[in-house]
C-alpha cells in the first residue's frame, strides 16, 4: 500500500495556519497528516509539545466516550525524533464540505429556500448533539487536559493563550515586524472569573486598556453569573466556527475538526455558548 504524492493544503484556527497533507493510498484509502505551522527547531517549545498532545490524545477520549464524529487519530508526535523529522498528527480522512458551503447554499445548485433552511436546521440539530456530549467532561478546574503513558486521563495541566499585549509591543514598542504568535503559559484555575481576566491580570501595569475601562471590564466580568451546584469548568471545541464543521450536502454532521488549543473552560464560555 503506497500513498499518492499529497496535495498539500492549509487549515486556520485561532492559533494561525497548520500545514495539512491530504495522503491517498493506491486502495482508496485517506488520511491527512497535520504539520504545526511553528514546527520548526528554533519556534518549537516544550509548552506546544504538550498541547499537540494534549490536542491528540483528548481527540482520541472523545472517539472512545462520545459518538461525537471527529477524525481518527492514527499517529502523533510531539517531538523531531520521529521518521518524518518533524511533529505532526496523523488523522483519518473525513469526507464532506465545511457548513458553510452548503449554509449558504454554494453546493446546494440552485435549492429553495425551503431546502436550504432544512440543510441549516439539520446541521444546528446535530451540531448541538454533539456539544451536548462535552458535558460529560466537566472538572472543578480549568486548564489542558493531561494524559497517562496509556492514554488515560490523569489531570488538569496549564494552558497555553496568545499574548495579544506581548504581540503589540514588539510591533509598537520594539519596532519588531516578526508575525511569530507569543504564547502565555497559564497556570490551572478553579476560578473562573481568573480564567476570564488571566490576560489583564499578566500585565497589571500596561494594560492596553484605560483604567476606568478595565474596571468595567473587571465588573461586567464578575457579574456573570456561574452555577453552582455542579463542575465549574467544561471541555469545549477551542475554535466553533463554521469552517471546521464538515458535513454532508444535506446538512448532516460528518466530521468536527481543527481541536488544536482544546481545554476545560468556564461554563459560560463552554460547550453550550452561542457558535460563533
Amino acid at each position: 500500500m503506497r500513498p499518492k504524492w499529497p496535495l498539500r493544503g492549509w487549515l486556520r484556527g485561532p492559533r494561525g495556519p497548520h500545514v495539512l497533507f491530504p495522503l491517498t493510498f493506491d486502495t482508496d484509502l485517506r488520511w491527512v497528516a497535520k504539520i504545526p505551522i511553528n514546527g520548526t527547531a528554533d519556534k518549537w517549545d516544550e509548552l506546544s509539545a504538550s498541547a499537540l498532545t494534549s490536542e491528540a490524545e483528548t481527540m482520541r477520549l472523545l472517539k472512545r466516550e462520545t459518538t461525537i464524529p471527529l477524525p481518527n487519530v492514527l499517529d502523533f508526535s510531539s517531538t523531531t525524533h520521529n521518521a518524518l523529522r518533524c511533529h505532526y498528527i496523523i488523522m483519518s480522512f473525513i469526507s464532506g464540505a465545511p457548513l458553510y458551503d452548503v449554509w449558504f447554499g454554494h453546493r446546494l445548485n440552485g435549492a429553495s429556500h425551503e431546502a436550504v433552511r432544512a440543510c441549516r436546521t439539520r446541521a444546528l440539530d446535530s451540531i448541538a448533539s454533539a456539544m451536548v456530549q462535552l458535558e460529560r467532561f466537566s472538572f472543578p478546574t480549568g486548564g489542558r487536559l493531561l494524559f497517562g503513558s496509556d492514554g488515560s486521563l490523569s489531570g488538569i495541566g496549564p494552558m497555553r493563550q496568545v499574548d495579544h499585549k506581548a504581540m503589540l509591543d514588539r510591533w509598537l514598542v520594539h519596532k519588531d515586524p516578526d508575525d511569530d504568535l507569543i504564547d502565555a503559559e497559564l497556570a490551572p484555575t478553579s476560578d473562573p472569573k481568573a480564567y476570564s481576566t488571566s490576560m489583564l491580570d499578566r500585565h497589571p501595569e500596561q494594560s492596553s486598556v484605560s483604567k476606568g475601562l478595565e474596571m468595567l471590564l473587571r465588573q461586567l466580568i464578575g457579574w456573570i453569573p456561574e452555577p453552582d451546584e455542579m463542575d465549574p469548568f467544561v471541555l469545549a471545541h477551542p475554535d466553533i466556527d463554521i469552517q471546521n464543521f464538515i458535513v454532508s450536502e444535506n446538512g448532516d454532521l460528518r466530521g468536527l475538526i481543527d481541536w488544536d488549543g482544546v481545554v476545560a473552560v468556564p461554563r459560560t464560555v463552554g460547550n453550550k455558548r452561542y457558535p460563533g
